[in-house]
């Protein structure tokens, strides 16, 4: 079979992420078919993305070799309703003196505030590829990372040269990490090899900041709580409204027409995360913000004697 031949059989197989999430069938073929496919869709991607990873990588392991991030601290902002506690002005001034690099990821434009800078912008979501030119959020999203308003941008090592022309993409300021998964098979959180995590760019940009060499991170929005606006209509159809950090800005998702979620699967998927987080992510100081947060993996601050979580929150 030709390697095109073989890519468009590849091209039938369901989302390994969407089956990953699905309630699993306990029979051990269904382990089985669950880490099959996973292997199928890492082939697949290993195949089409093959070209575009050549050379994606050289930045990430410079940047490794050369800075120590030792002695500051990172603050790792995602999309969840918890970042509206955040003081910025606090961020600001610890930037300012060297001692905290603010990572942020997706759509940072609607939450952090136009006099900050971001070091380091995480982006892994098909809609914000740069190509996605429809949605008005992206590009709102992508003029900002155009006027050189974030340090570093960190992205897969398949959008490897499909940057806009006019962005300034040299090794150091154009990152990437590798974007494969074999997750449920390894717990790898090395950038520079395929991810044994889950799929969501908030985990992606924990393992990136991991592999920089931060002694300390501090985490805001990582809520996984959309569960609290979820609900079952007269159809038995799973349904979930936005919950995002600034605005709603999409529409109640029929997950049972979309995905052909069942409440099972929904609340496997949090059950899921969770477990990924501990398997890969627990060993480390990482410190929770979140006020809504629902996961229950890092331990929250102690504002007694934590002078960094004192001052980045409001209303402590």
């Amino acid at each position: 079979m030709s390697v095109k031949k073989y890519v468009k059989f590849l091209n039938l197989i369901p989302s390994r992420d969407f089956l990953t999430y699905r309630f699993p069938s306990p029979s051990i073929f269904g382990q089985i078919s669950r880490k099959t496919w996973t292997l199928l869709g890492f082939l697949k991607d290993t195949l089409v993305s093959s070209k575009r990873r050549r050379g994606a990588l050289i930045g990430t392991l410079k940047l490794k070799d050369t800075y120590d991030f030792s002695k500051c601290i990172s603050l790792i902002v995602a999309n969840g309703p918890s970042t509206q506690n955040i003081n910025w002005d606090a961020v600001s001034r610890y930037q300012e003196s060297g001692r905290l690099k603010l990572a942020v990821v997706n759509y940072f434009n609607q939450i952090v505030p136009s006099y900050i800078a971001p070091d380091f912008l995480v982006l892994s979501d098909p809609n914000t590829r740069p190509d996605n030119t429809i949605d008005t959020r992206n590009y709102k999203l992508w003029q900002r990372v155009m006027t050189n308003e974030v340090a570093h941008i960190v992205t897969p090592t398949h959008w490897h040269k499909t940057y806009p022309d006019g962005l300034r993409c040299d090794s150091q300021f154009c990152l990437h990490f590798d974007d494969r998964s074999l997750e449920g098979i390894t717990n790898n959180i090395n950038p520079r090899f395929p991810r044994g995590y889950s799929t969501l760019t908030s985990f992606k940009a924990l393992a990136y900041m991991k592999y920089l060499g931060f002694s300390k991170i501090y985490i805001c929005g990582f809520d996984n709580s959309q569960y609290k606006e979820v609900f079952v209509n007269h159809e038995n159809q799973v349904i979930q409204r936005s919950s995002h950090a600034v605005e709603n800005y999409t529409p109640d998702v029929n997950l049972t027409l979309s995905h052909g979620v069942r409440v099972e699967d929904y609340f496997f998927e949090i059950a899921y995360l969770n477990n990924n987080l501990r398997n890969c992510f627990s060993s480390f100081e990482i410190i929770n913000l979140g006020k809504s947060s629902a996961f229950d993996v890092f331990p929250r601050p102690n504002f007694i004697v934590d002078e960094f979580a004192r001052n980045l929150l409001c209303n402590v």
